[in-house]
């Protein structure tokens, strides 16, 4: 991960922690695209933002691309399962 991405990531995860999550996405976002080969817990972080802004479509987009990654595969799959249990 790049120190531009990387700082953007952190500064996504402090507004996580302040639920702003608007801003969580931007910063997320920034980070995706200053780097593509990113720590896969940028994609968790993002979809949750997504999951707290009632955007469901971006969120499972974003779990989506986390299960290519080992690391977040558990994590990514369990949202997954959660959101499309919402639709029951």
């Amino acid at each position: 991960m790049s120190k531009e991405s990387k700082i953007s990531y952190k500064i996504s995860q402090i507004y996580a922690q302040e639920r702003e999550y608007e801003k969580v996405v931007i910063f997320a976002l920034e980070a995706i695209k200053k780097n593509s080969e990113l720590d896969a817990w940028v994609y968790i972080l993002l979809g949750s933002a997504y999951v707290e802004l009632n955007q469901k479509d971006e969120a499972l987009e974003s779990f989506k691309k986390a299960l290519a990654y080992k690391k977040t595969l558990n994590d990514a799959s369990q949202w997954i399962i959660y959101l499309k249990s919402k639709d029951s």
